[in-house]
């Protein structure tokens, strides 16, 4: 979602963290995209790519949980606010094909 991003980056200051997590590949992917593409944000240079392998928060969620008790893997990126400002809004919105990917993940859990 473009506008929740840009209030995001507006409400968070230069090295303040954001940290998403989906075990859905299709879910994370477009944020992940629009993350990146907006070029608001950093992810830390000692952080794991694709993906990072580990919560930094204290307490994982009940989905969380489940999801690595059934031995099925989480996505998970952390980025940093850099101090750029983002796009416009309408440029954000207009990236190719993330509304078609959202659109297209059935996610019932």
């Amino acid at each position: 979602q473009p506008a929740l991003l840009a209030a995001l980056a507006e409400a968070l200051g230069p090295g303040r963290e954001l940290f998403i997590q989906s075990d859905v590949l299709a879910v994370i992917t477009p944020m992940v995209q629009l993350i990146e593409a907006s070029g608001g944000f950093d992810r830390p240079a000692a952080d794991g790519r694709p993906w990072r392998a580990g919560n930094p928060l204290a307490v994982p969620t009940e989905r969380e949980t489940y999801v690595l008790s059934q031995g099925l893997p989480v996505y998970r990126v952390l980025y940093q606010r850099n101090d750029r400002k983002l796009p416009p809004l309408p440029n954000l919105e207009d990236l190719p094909n993330l509304e078609d990917q959202l659109e297209a993940v059935d996610n019932r859990a």
